[in-house]
């Protein structure tokens, strides 16, 4: 899971990042811990890459 801030100021779970969009909290987790990027973790970071580029 990864965290949001609400507007009430509390922490809530949730299952997609805001900071990373389009990437669930298991794939950035993986990223994050990969000692070699695998093909499939290139291909998350290119899409949430894009996602980062469009806003």
């Amino acid at each position: 899971m990864v965290h949001r801030l609400g507007p009430d100021g509390c922490c809530r779970e949730a299952l997609v990042s805001e900071t990373f969009p389009g990437g669930t909290a298991t794939e950035i987790h993986v990223a994050l811990n990969e000692p070699s990027l695998s093909p499939e973790t290139l291909k998350v970071l290119d899409r949430v890459g894009r996602r980062l580029g469009e806003r």
